[in-house]
């Protein structure tokens, strides 16, 4: 048994490491993401994105330091698991960040088109720092970034094994990137599509990769089976012919079905394939809806442990599938 953590890309603005090291971070702007066409997001996300409320990093204050406190943070993942899980790849290469907090604040600004925000923050709205991917000159600039910070945390890690979390379509300078530093990443199916639409061969994912449908911040499998939404719609249909169920017509998330699909994810190319506990039982639990905030936010639990869930007349079966598809894989 090994055991994967994982690493936060940012901290909160009210931790013991902002209290501690004041200089390494700048409160005045707050992390987060643009909109992005692959996530489910609640509708405060859609006007700007996702604000994490998380403070931006100083990189230069860090640099002065040796990236000291970065590095510790990877070395004390180092001394509890073999793997490590590196959250929000881009955001080490260029950060898109917020001139407002999170949460309540976000709200209000979902609400306001460009100009009305810019009257209120001075003239600032969000952007990438050091800047986009579109223009050559900061793309530059994001990699030479990008491949200093990672350097660093794959010292620190030293013999544990990390993986980028980095989804959907990269620039080519990230992809170069992990190639040259020999650093593996999260493949998702039904995001590596051929130019026909269709999920690439088994055999063409990455090998030095770990596969897997979704992870907190995804619907699960069985949730594209009662989905609505066009895009759920084309992603099912399209990881349904990925694992040879060629019929889509009233396909339901039944035992053979959901086998086939857990089959399909073991025999890619893949180093190493993970299921998310709701696609090993085949339910519809999600832990997170991302620009999601409030009290019911990442609350979602199994119904009991996975032990008693061995003994479940639904699930105790789909486990033990679960077990023979690993041993016929030879993962």
């Amino acid at each position: 048994v090994q055991l994967m953590g994982e690493m936060s890309y940012g901290v909160g603005a009210t931790s013991a490491d902002v209290w501690a090291n004041p200089e390494l971070f700048d409160l005045e702007w707050s992390v987060g993401t643009r909109p992005l066409a692959h996530f489910d997001t609640t509708k405060d996300s859609e006007q700007w994105g996702q604000n994490w409320g998380l403070p931006a990093y100083r990189w230069e204050n860090h640099r002065a330091t040796g990236f000291a406190w970065l590095r510790g943070r990877i070395a004390m993942e180092k001394e509890f698991f073999h793997a490590c899980r590196i959250d929000h790849l881009r955001g080490y290469f260029r950060a898109y960040m917020f001139p407002w907090p999170g949460g309540a604040q976000h709200v209000e600004f979902s609400a306001l088109d460009e100009k009305e925000a810019a009257e209120k923050t001075g003239g600032r709205l969000p952007r990438f720092i050091p800047g986009p991917d579109e223009d050559p000159v900061t793309a530059a600039l994001n990699e030479i970034q990008g491949r200093e910070l990672i350097g660093h945390l794959m010292d620190a890690a030293g013999e544990m094994d990390l993986v980028a979390e980095i989804m959907g379509e990269m620039p080519d300078y990230m992809r170069n990137t992990l190639e040259d530093l020999k650093l593996a990443n999260l493949s998702f199916p039904q995001l590596l599509r051929t130019t026909a639409g269709s999920v690439i061969p088994p055999e063409q994912f990455r090998e030095l990769s770990l596969a897997t449908y979704a992870n907190h911040d995804n619907a699960p499998l069985a949730s594209l089976f009662s989905s609505t939404s066009e895009k759920d719609r084309s992603d099912l249909r399209a990881l349904l012919s990925f694992c040879g169920q060629s019929d889509h017509s009233g396909v339901e998330l039944d035992d053979e079905v959901l086998a086939a699909l857990q089959d399909g994810l073991f025999s890619t190319s893949a180093r190493l394939a993970v299921l998310m506990v709701s696609d090993l039982l085949g339910v519809p639990l999600r832990f997170n809806l991302p620009g999601s905030y409030g009290r019911g936010t990442w609350s979602t639990r199994i119904e009991a442990p996975l032990a008693d869930l061995e003994r479940h007349p639904v699930f105790g079966p789909r486990i033990a599938k679960v077990k023979e598809l690993i041993e016929n894989s030879r993962r």
